[in-house]
């Protein structure tokens, strides 16, 4: 890996990158991802390890479930991930219309991901840390033992799965079931669209036995431990099968995403063309005249470059009120915890747009500062309607319409705030999304708790 030349050059381009940013930016990044961390970590005490103190079964079953969750996360994005590095990367436009070794390309852009999140499972073990205050050094130990185990599989797993899509996207046997699940998309693009969840379903197992093991290890059985050693050791195996997927796959993936992206371009015009309306575009109507042209260019703008953050916001909302959904008092806390991480994650979508924009074309198209940032937050604020309202939803199922008014009003308010202050962190640069962490954070953090001790929640 060291001796790949495609390695070099990301190492020579990283290292410009932090000459020409000065050391200050780097320091400043890493002391305020570490206090963004503390803040989740007190979050998550609060919500999600309210099992510390009980006895060593309930501790045991406790932290295996937090495995889970957290495992559950590290699949997902070392999913889709390694989608954007293998089949959407920048570099990928111009190194496959050169002669390169596609071997040493995957696996640089594998190794890139690597070193990109890297930090990761440490900062799953900052969030862990209550455990050990609380309870002892062991059962972290073993939580973030597990959580590595996930790790190593996952990402090897990731790889050999999309580049085997590769394959199957262009298979004559396979055409009848990807026809048979690919709903409004391209045949090719269904295989594509199911491997993150092909890799979820394959990583069940290794969840599965980290769980077994940290429950097993806390509950005094030493050997359940080498069931720690399954998602390595098959992660290893799958990485050896890595070099001989993408020798065939890596270049042929090439021609596949550009046949989808040739029909997707061909549908949009058509529907363009038939129709001139997106996602939201509807809500246009609602605002003052001198605003819909803006307003009509941001909701454009999120929907057909970032569109994904925007239907995140109703899965994120569904996952609200599915932890809302019981009868017990934390039941609103927990939904509002959510909703609160759900707003921040759909928020960040400002930095992405602010990133499409060349700089150029503020110059060339001026519109002044204020009704451009305002209308940015406004589009953002209708964007992250469905994780508010699908969180409030179980809150007045079993709390009364009182409570859900309540729950409603803090969320709006959270939302609206956390829209201009995504809006302004995105003009700070560097340290922007570093900054915007920490405040929505700290934020979420407080209004949950505000919530239940001021509050009392809606009964």
């Amino acid at each position: 890996m060291f001796s790949n030349p495609y390695m070099r050059v990301h190492r020579r381009r990283a290292a410009h990158r932090r000459r020409s940013r000065g050391p200050w930016v780097g320091w400043g990044r890493a002391l305020l991802s570490l206090a963004a961390l503390g803040v989740g970590a007190i979050l998550v005490r609060g919500v999600f390890l309210d099992f510390l103190g009980e006895s060593t079964a309930v501790v045991g079953q406790g932290l295996s479930g937090m495995v889970l969750r957290l495992g559950l996360v590290l699949v997902g994005m070392a999913a889709i991930d390694m989608y954007g590095a293998l089949l959407r990367s920048e570099d990928r436009d111009i190194l496959a219309i050169l002669p390169v070794e596609p071997v040493a390309v995957v696996l640089a852009a594998i190794g890139r991901l690597i070193l990109r999140r890297v930090w990761v499972v440490p900062a799953c073990g900052v969030l862990l840390v209550p455990v050990a205050l609380e309870v002892g050094i062991w059962p972290w130990l073993l939580a973030v033992a597990g959580l590595i185990s996930v790790q190593v599989f996952a990402w090897p797993a990731a790889a050999c799965t999309l580049l085997l899509s590769v394959y199957v996207s262009e298979s004559t046997r396979w055409a009848p079931i990807l026809d048979l699940i690919r709903g409004p998309n391209p045949r090719e693009q269904a295989a594509f669209l199911y491997a993150p969840g092909i890799v979820l379903v394959v990583s069940a197992l290794i969840l599965f036995a980290s769980m077994s093991a940290v429950a097993g290890a806390i509950s005094g059985h030493s050997s359940a431990l080498l069931l720690l050693l399954i998602g390595p050791a098959i992660g290893v195996g799958l990485g050896l099968l890595v070099p001989r997927l993408a020798r065939g796959a890596w270049l042929r993936a090439a021609v596949v995403t550009t046949e989808i992206d040739a029909r997707w371009e061909a549908l949009r015009d058509h529907d363009e063309a038939s129709r001139g309306a997106v996602y939201l575009d509807w809500s246009v109507r609602f605002f003052p005249p001198s605003w819909r042209r803006r307003l009509r260019h941001e909701l454009r703008h999120g929907w057909r470059g970032r569109r994904a953050w925007l239907m995140a916001a109703w899965v994120l909302g569904l996952a609200g009120a599915a932890a809302g959904w019981t009868e017990a008092a934390t039941g609103p806390v927990r939904a509002l915890s959510v909703a609160v991480l759900g707003v921040a994650l759909v928020a960040s979508v400002t930095f992405a747009l602010e990133r499409d924009e060349p700089p150029f074309l503020r110059w060339w198209l001026p519109d002044g500062p204020g009704p451009r940032h305002l209308l940015r937050a406004l589009a953002v604020l209708l964007w992250v309607q469905p994780v508010v309202v699908l969180s409030a939803v179980p809150v007045g199922l079993f709390a009364g319409l009182e409570g859900f008014g309540l729950a409603l009003l803090v969320g709006q308010t959270y939302a609206m705030a956390l829209a201009f202050w995504a809006v302004v962190s995105a003009r700070l640069g560097a340290l922007g999304p570093v900054v915007y962490a920490v405040v929505a954070l700290a934020s979420g953090l407080l209004l949950p708790l505000g919530y239940g001790l001021e509050f009392g929640g809606p009964s």
